[in-house]
């Protein structure tokens, strides 16, 4: 449909789109399944009548795994900074100084 996919859950063509493929598949006996970037998206599509969901992307786990390690790194190098007032390197959104 050319949408971005964190938007489809507030486009209404692709909602539609999605109710429609669900009773399609249901309609010729088939199972149906729904791909999500979130929890609260996976279990809304389970409780509409999707027999299995999946939640999440690998760019979604990569970029809060990043996200994370990064935070993490970020408050190593202020409590080196405290005892180590001499070498204070910068890190930056790619985790290279």
């Amino acid at each position: 449909m050319g949408y971005f996919a964190f938007d489809h859950p507030t486009i209404p063509e692709v909602q539609e789109a999605i109710q429609r493929v669900l009773r399609c598949t249901k309609a010729a006996g088939k199972y149906a399944g729904h791909f999500a970037l979130s929890a609260e998206t996976a279990a809304a599509k389970y409780k509409q009548g999707f027999d299995f969901v999946n939640s999440g992307a690998d760019i979604v786990a990569l970029t809060a795994w990043m996200s994370s390690e990064m935070s993490k790194l970020q408050q190593l190098i202020k409590l080196d900074m405290t005892t180590d007032q001499e070498s204070t390197p910068t890190v930056g959104s790619n985790g290279y100084t």
